[in-house]
């Protein structure tokens, strides 16, 4: 007697080495996010930002932010932990660097960062509360697609 063939694998399955590669992934995103933190460390020490500009900082925070906005809804999905685990630290050490930077910017540098992050994320929760949960998740997932773009 022959043994029944397994049952096809779900989409969402994940195996055991999908989810390693997936925590190296996070591994290596922390160590590309921490590498500003000597910069900001001799910001503080000096409390001056010198010739340094937050944009591309504000950058990774608006992808790491809208990655999460995208992958909320399916948050369950194991597939989708890493990417959350490595996007929500990531929005927590950016968010960190725009502040410290706005704190030790000279007064007349500041307006314009500020300026970027508000209509940034007017821009994220646009797409997550105006939208319905079908366009919501078309629209953050093309926005994550090219504010990773933009980002690189």
């Amino acid at each position: 007697m022959v043994a029944p063939a397994p049952a096809p694998a779900s989409s969402l399955e994940v195996d055991g080495t999908q989810l390693v590669l997936g925590y190296f992934g996070v591994a290596t995103a922390l160590l590309l996010i921490g590498s500003p933190i000597p910069t900001f460390w001799t910001i503080l020490n000096s409390k001056n930002v010198g010739a340094e500009e937050p944009y591309s900082y504000m950058a990774v925070l608006f992808n790491a932010a809208a990655y999460v906005t995208y992958g909320i809804p399916v948050f369950a999905d194991k597939t989708n932990k890493p990417v959350m685990l490595a996007n929500t630290i990531g929005i927590v050490f950016e968010l960190a660097y725009v502040i410290i930077f706005i704190v030790h910017v000279a007064a007349n540098r500041r307006r314009n960062p500020l300026i970027a992050l508000v209509v940034a994320f007017l821009g994220l929760l646009l797409g997550t509360v105006v939208f319905g949960h079908v366009w919501s998740r078309t629209y953050m997932g093309w926005v994550a697609m090219f504010s990773g773009i933009a980002m690189y």
